[in-house]
């Protein structure tokens, strides 16, 4: 077949236009153009703020996740089962601070004007416990094993015993009473003198002679 002349110079001009691209085998595409400086550095401009974005991005996320994870954390609640533990550990302190002021008077009277806070200040927990097993009216079947004197939120018991009155018994002996209150800081950890979400057990009574 013959070509005229216009087929011929359109041949020629589309021969001299560049290059855009090609495909090889595997019809992957490769550009061969040249940019100049300006638009490099226009395109590392562009991939630096995408970078930039992308990190800002992710350290949100993650500062959310952390925010919603503190906020959702679960604490331990007033539930019958803390109630129940909490209750027969702070009834075991009265118990033992009754048998220790009626067996060791003297000694108790001498912790009542230390004025504790907490049930192990003064080493108060521990004299009254290694005195108990020995205490007159002690009923050992009642606490197979000492508590730890701790609440269900490990922190310690706080106990106010304070003095209520001199009175004399049927033989006219002198005894002094006392009043003991004692109280767990709850869920928040928190000693507000058995107010708030204080757990209070008491007041009870204790007599030494």
């Amino acid at each position: 077949m013959w070509k005229n002349s216009s087929d011929l110079s359109s041949n020629a001009r589309k021969s001299q236009e560049p290059s855009i691209g090609y495909s090889n085998q595997r019809a992957v595409a490769f550009d061969f153009h040249v940019h100049s400086p300006a638009v490099n550095l226009r395109r590392l401009v562009l991939e630096y703020r995408l970078k930039i974005y992308s990190n800002k991005v992710a350290f949100s996320a993650v500062t959310a996740l952390g925010v919603l994870l503190a906020t959702c954390r679960v604490h331990p609640t007033r539930d019958s089962h803390y109630v129940a533990g909490l209750t027969a550990d702070a009834m075991f302190v009265v118990h033992a601070l009754q048998e220790f002021a009626f067996d060791k008077p003297v000694q108790f009277r001498e912790f009542v004007m230390w004025q504790p806070r907490s049930i192990f200040d003064h080493e108060m927990y521990a004299a009254i416990t290694n005195a108990l097993p020995h205490a007159t009216g002690y009923r050992g079947e009642d606490f197979h094993v000492f508590p730890s004197g701790l609440d269900p939120w490990g922190v310690p018991f706080w106990i106010r015993v304070t003095f209520v009155a001199t009175t004399k018994d049927q033989s006219a002996r002198e005894v002094q009473t006392f009043e003991i209150k004692v109280w767990s800081s709850g869920p928040n950890k928190r000693n507000e003198q058995g107010s708030g979400d204080d757990i209070l057990c008491g007041p009870f009574e204790a007599k030494a002679w």
